[in-house]
């Protein structure tokens, strides 16, 4: 990464005469953003500084994470217990059972739009379900 900044400012004062920069911020922005969209389209090889995102693509596999998984789909498990009945069963028709809207509305006998509606009440109950429930447990 050092090298593409290097290369920016290197270019800058090599030719700081025919630039008129007003926002230096947003003109040395803009050049670094340039200069690895270049390295990626030049594809040769992948640049170097890449290699300490490397553990990002493996933070899902840390050895918690089926714990966290676990965990969640537990409080998922008591906030459901808690909704009313069609709610309940539209929120496990669609991400439990993978049916479409139109499906559900179809199954239960109601208006796609209230399938919809519920979906937002129930994310909305959920998010602040979860808030309440992870609150409690780490305590």
């Amino acid at each position: 990464m050092e090298e593409v900044v290097q290369d920016v400012f290197s270019d800058l004062w090599m030719k700081k005469e025919r630039k008129n920069i007003d926002n230096i911020y947003a003109y040395l922005l803009g050049a670094i953003r340039y200069q690895v969209y270049m390295l990626y389209k030049k594809g040769k090889t992948t640049p170097h500084f890449e290699a300490p995102l490397d553990h990002l693509l493996l933070s899902s596999m840390q050895a918690d994470s089926l714990f966290k998984e676990k965990e969640l789909k537990w409080c998922i498990s008591v906030w459901l217990a808690i909704q009313p009945v069609k709610r309940a069963a539209i929120f496990r028709m669609k991400y439990m059972d993978d049916r479409s809207t139109k499906e559900i509305s179809e199954v239960l006998n109601i208006s796609q739009k209230t399938v919809q509606n519920q979906l937002l009440h129930a994310f909305s109950d959920l998010r602040g379900g979860l808030n309440r429930i992870m609150a409690f447990l780490y305590l």
